[in-house]
């Protein structure tokens, strides 16, 4: 089957998806390589049937935890923070990704933990924005979202059950 994106962004979408791999290769919290690829993924299917741009979609989707290391280690402030995203722009940038590219993709990063219960306004404009917010929330039900929420807890210290 052919990919739905063009060929410049189907060479774009390699390349980042070879630096996601490598850059989460010793993540061990749930928010590793094959959590972004499966985000991805869901991403794309959910962007064909809705209308959304697919380049946009996959590449949030493959890039929207990448600084969740950093986040864990205290290293940087959030994985959606001011200095998490001006590396992954850098990093779209110097892959040659559009900047207008660049700038929805961060956006949709920026936002995608907008949540009503954490009291945080919720901000997604854009389909794509919407779309990886689905896409990630999709990515935990299951026994891949139950096996996550152990090794996200595990890795956090957090017990597996408080008695009343």
């Amino acid at each position: 089957m052919s990919s739905p994106l063009s060929e410049l962004e189907q060479k774009q979408f390699e390349q980042i998806d070879k630096y996601v791999k490598e850059r989460l290769s010793a993540e061990s919290t749930g928010h590793d390589y094959y959590h972004a690829k499966r985000v991805a993924d869901l991403g794309m299917k959910i962007a064909l049937a809705e209308g959304g741009d697919l380049f946009i979609a996959a590449t949030a989707g493959l890039m929207h935890d990448l600084f969740r290391p950093e986040e864990k280690a205290h290293k940087v402030d959030s994985h959606t923070g001011k200095e998490a995203l001006a590396e992954i722009e850098r990093v779209l940038l110097g892959l040659m990704v559009k900047g207008e590219d660049a700038k929805r993709i961060i956006r949709c990063i920026e936002v995608h933990e907008d949540y009503n219960f954490t009291g945080k306004e919720y901000r997604a404009i854009h389909i794509e924005e919407k779309i990886l917010q689905d896409a990630d929330r999709l990515e935990l039900l299951g026994a891949i979202g139950i096996a996550r929420t152990f090794m996200f807890s595990g890795a956090h210290g957090l017990p597996m059950h408080i008695p009343k």
